[in-house]
C-alpha cells in the first residue's frame, strides 16, 4: 500500500475492484476531496477515513456495508455522500457534523 506517498492526491476512484476493505493508506490522503469506492465488496469503512478532512464527495454505494464509522463526522467538508445499495441499518449521528452536506443518497439495497 503505497498510498501514503500520495499526500497531494485530490481524487481517487476505486470502483469495481472487488475490494473488501479500503487500503489502510487512505488515512494519509489528507488533501483528498473525492473518493469513490462504489460497486466493490466493502464490508466496512475504516475509522481512518475520518482523517480525510478535505473530503467533499464520498461514493461508497453498492457494497456490503451495514454501518459507517463515527469518524465520518470528522469529514466536515462533505457535500455529497452516496451510500445507496448497502444494507445500512444506522447512519451515525456524527454525520450531522458535516454541515456542508447537501446530498445524502440512502436508497435501500433491493433484496
Amino acid at each position: 500500500d503505497d498510498l501514503h506517498r500520495l499526500t497531494s492526491l485530490a481524487s481517487l476512484n476505486l470502483d469495481h475492484n472487488l475490494l473488501e476493505l479500503l487500503p489502510p493508506g487512505v488515512r494519509f490522503l489528507t488533501a483528498l476531496t473525492f473518493l469513490s469506492c462504489a460497486s466493490n465488496k466493502l464490508l466496512e469503512i475504516c475509522a481512518e477515513l475520518g482523517a480525510c478532512v478535505e473530503l467533499h464527495q464520498l461514493d461508497i454505494s453498492h457494497n456490503l456495508l451495514v454501518t459507517l464509522p463515527h469518524t465520518i463526522g470528522n469529514c466536515s467538508q462533505l457535500r455529497k455522500v452516496s451510500i445507496q445499495g448497502n444494507p445500512i441499518q444506522v447512519v451515525p449521528p456524527s454525520l450531522s457534523l458535516a454541515s456542508s452536506l447537501t446530498v445524502l443518497s440512502l436508497d435501500a439495497d433491493p433484496a
